[in-house]
């Protein structure tokens, strides 16, 4: 009887360790290291090699790529923004931050209040001279396949002008 009720304390404190070592968002990433193509990378230090990281969000969309300069100065960085579908509505145009690291970056940090939709501000806009349009949108038709119904590119003048991508599908 002793030996069982031993045994359920012990599943129960293995249960609760477990349940807070849940996932979070700066915990899911994959760093990639590739070397120049043809480089002989036989001894080769890992100062000659490109280092990127993708990261990840609980449900495995990747939601922001960052790419180490080679003078460990700055960083390249890209956001992809989804809708609650989990489809992709927003990617940003890749742009350079000063940072010495791959540490996660804050959307609030990058992108101001922008969200997917509407104008970027924060870094984004500061990269591109004020442009707070420095991202691909794209929209969906209301339907079980979700299709792009259409897409409009980077820049302000595109979006200023509403100037976009329509696509049109034929039936069967």
């Amino acid at each position: 009887m002793k030996t069982i009720q031993i045994f359920k304390v012990i599943s129960l404190i293995a249960l609760v360790s477990v349940s807070v070592l849940g996932q979070s968002r700066d915990q899911n990433y994959i760093i990639s290291r590739s070397y120049p193509s043809g480089k002989d990378t036989t001894g080769a230090a890992p100062k000659d090699s490109i280092v990127s990281i993708s990261y990840y969000d609980g449900t495995g969309r990747e939601f922001q790529t960052q790419t180490l300069s080679d003078t460990n100065t700055t960083v390249i960085v890209s956001s992809k923004f989804y809708d609650n579908k989990s489809r992709l509505i927003a990617t940003t145009k890749p742009f350079q931050t000063t940072k010495d690291s791959l540490k996660l970056i804050s959307n609030s940090t990058l992108y101001g209040s922008f969200a997917g939709t509407g104008p970027a501000t924060g870094q984004l806009s500061t990269a591109f001279s004020g442009d707070t349009s420095a991202y691909e949108r794209l929209w969906y038709l209301n339907e079980p396949t979700d299709r792009v119904s259409s897409s409009m590119p980077f820049g302000k003048i595109y979006h200023a002008n509403n100037h976009y991508t329509t696509a049109f599908y034929g039936t069967d």
